[in-house]
């Protein structure tokens, strides 16, 4: 099939041919460079993700159209060099009956992902309060889509918003730039079994730690009628009974903070799924940025199975123990300098014939790790964390019917929010641990979110009260979720705010309060901090809480 592009802009129109069907999904972001010879300018990056049940798409260049951007200060296409193409489909053992599906045969189900990348650019300006959008797409989606929507037209989008200056109101220009967009770093999943219930995230990360939330999207269509002031103009209408917020079978859930996505589907079908990850700095929205994502749902049952007549997915364990219901759990509040380790166990016990178990395999994700799942220095924010099988081995590795692995993670100061000028961090870290077995056509998967939060190591100490005899109490409260501890934390006292500060006791969680007795409050102001002397310790500051005066 022939399809042509037309991207106009207030400067430049071109045209672009381009052979292609059978879309399936895709997503553009950006990145900051922030040194090097190209320090302060962007790289754009698109993934597209094809049917190889379809046509091809071309191998060459491609052009992203910019939209509310000036005819002032890019003058030529935003052009995307073509980098690769990588067959993502699920691999899978000759033991289990069946061939798995892959682009060579050309069958439904199959998916290529195709990845373009820009030169080095600069962008001058500011963006405006609506953005500058960033838009690719053309014609046409399967027509076996079952949601809705098939044989439409496709619309990627990217949306970089204009950030202020807390400090001095004033907005800070994209040249240089200061800000990558969220980028994700789970591949797209496509080819699930039905029957059983399925969790699985697309784990967004953000390289300045800027607070990242979920939701779903929607797909949209005509990429010629994108327009950024209306931006969901062109939005696709679902099949009943399937919506924006519920666009698969099964119940869907999304977890807005973590973006784990739940569902147990008994329907099989293909279904099109669209997430918004948004990302904000200081509470302004800076960045958002879309994931399609075309689910091919299958019934596993009409393939030789395994055992008992049903593929199971592997189980994974849970780490954690919630305080508050003792139940197991894959969420967990830590103090900053706290040492996080566990070790996470993958079971499947179906069996091939001859009662051979099949192959389970364990990986890991998460911008908190380093590409090579060792190295505790080369993340976005330092320390790393590291997983390995627990004799050196790095992701992904496998064994027959059992595999476990080693996480660990030196948390730091450097991992609480941040509110230094404003410049607020997340404390939240999420981890995915992806476990799956051999089985063809489709491997039974199972994923679990591991969410930590990093909170300080000292309470926040926020009143002082005088009594009339003098008496001063002083009350503070603690990080939301922290955990219980059995250190101490030391109260500071002095008459004068430059100190010498006198050590006059301690106190343990739970307490939340401390009458200093006979302290002179109602004759002259007395000033007060708490310290711990457990914590990431970077200054001693960092284990001070705020000195508050009577």
């Amino acid at each position: 099939m022939k399809r042509i592009i037309l991207f106009c802009l207030v400067f430049l129109c071109s045209v672009s041919n381009i052979s292609a069907s059978h879309f399936m999904g895709g997503e553009i972001t950006w990145t900051c460079i922030k040194g090097g010879p190209n320090v302060g300018q962007y790289i754009f990056e698109m993934k597209v993700y094809r049917d190889c049940n379809g046509i091809t798409f071309s191998q060459t260049s491609q052009t992203l159209t910019h939209h509310n951007y000036p005819a002032l200060g890019m003058t030529t296409p935003m052009l995307l060099n073509f980098i690769s193409i990588t067959d993502i489909s699920p691999d899978g053992s000759p033991l289990s009956g069946n061939g798995c599906f892959d682009c060579a045969s050309g069958q439904l189900g199959a998916v290529e992902e195709y990845i373009w990348r820009s030169d080095p650019i600069t962008l001058g300006g500011t963006p405006p309060s609506e953005g500058w959008h960033f838009t690719w797409g053309s014609c046409c989606r399967s027509s076996s889509i079952t949601n809705g929507m098939a044989d439409d037209s496709w619309t990627l989008r990217a949306v970089m918003y204009p950030y202020t200056d807390p400090s001095t109101g004033n907005a800070i220009p994209a040249d240089p730039c200061f800000d990558s967009s969220p980028s994700f770093k789970e591949q797209a999943k496509t080819i699930i079994c039905t029957g059983y219930e399925f969790s699985y995230s697309h784990n967004a990360f953000d390289d300045e730690l800027d607070e990242i939330t979920y939701s779903w999207g929607e797909p949209l269509g005509d990429a010629i009628a994108y327009n950024p002031s209306v931006p969901n103009a062109t939005a696709l209408v679902f099949s009943a009974p399937y919506s924006v917020n519920s666009p698969i079978p099964g119940l869907p859930t999304l977890y807005a903070s973590t973006g784990e996505i739940t569902y147990n589907s008994m329907t099989s079908g293909i279904f099109v799924t669209c997430i918004k990850v948004e990302a904000r700095k200081c509470g302004q929205l800076v960045a958002e940025i879309y994931r399609e994502v075309q689910v091919v749902l299958i019934d596993c049952g009409i393939y030789n199975q395994p055992q008992d007549g049903f593929n199971d997915p592997p189980t994974i364990t849970t780490p954690f123990i919630d305080p508050a219901t003792s139940l197991p759990t894959y969420e967990t509040t830590v103090y900053a300098g706290q040492l996080v380790q566990f070790n996470i166990e993958a079971e499947d016990l179906d069996t091939y014939a001859g009662g051979q178990f099949q192959e389970i395999t364990l990986d890991a994700d998460g911008g908190q790790f380093a590409s090579d799942y060792v190295s505790i220095n080369s993340c976005a924010n330092p320390p790393c964390a590291t997983f390995n099988n627990g004799a050196g081995i790095t992701p992904p590795f496998s064994s027959p019917g059992i595999v476990s692995g080693v996480f660990e993670w030196q948390t730091d100061c450097s991992h609480m929010t941040a509110d230094v000028g404003c410049n607020t961090t997340s404390n939240v870290f999420t981890f995915l641990i992806k476990a799956f077995d051999d089985f063809c056509p489709a491997n039974g998967i199972s994923i679990a979110t591991i969410k930590i939060t990093v909170v300080p190591p000292i309470p926040d100490l926020r009143c002082t009260e005088v009594l009339e005899n003098g008496d001063v109490i002083l009350t503070w409260k603690y990080a939301d979720g922290a955990p219980p501890t059995a250190e101490p934390y030391m109260v500071w006292y002095s008459n004068n705010p430059a100190g010498p500060f006198t050590l006059i006791d301690s106190v343990f969680y739970p307490a939340t309060t401390f009458t200093h007795v006979s302290a002179g409050g109602n004759d002259d102001t007395q000033y007060y901090y708490l310290s711990t002397e457990e914590g990431c310790g970077i200054t001693a500051e960092d284990l001070n809480s705020d000195t508050l005066a009577s």
